[in-house]
């Protein structure tokens, strides 16, 4: 009669303890601000600036932090 032979080791596998939680980000180079002030920060033409706000809070949004900002100008 033929034997089946297995995987498993004898010795039970030690447990790995469950990591740290991650710190939470310090969010100093991402200020929340208003579309006008992002805006005139990135350079935007005076002109362009009051079309871009409304086209903003058509999107929702006021006042958000710098990457939301990035975010929704760069799909525009």
């Amino acid at each position: 009669m033929a034997t089946k032979k297995t995987s498993k080791s004898a010795a039970p596998k030690e447990k790995k303890a469950p990591a740290a939680p991650a710190p939470a980000p310090v969010i100093r180079d991402n200020p929340i601000m208003s579309a006008e002030k992002y805006l005139m920060s990135v350079g935007t033409r005076a002109d362009h600036i009051e079309s871009l706000i409304v086209w903003a809070k058509g999107k929702g949004l006021t006042v958000a932090t710098l990457s939301q900002w990035k975010e929704l100008f760069s799909k525009f």
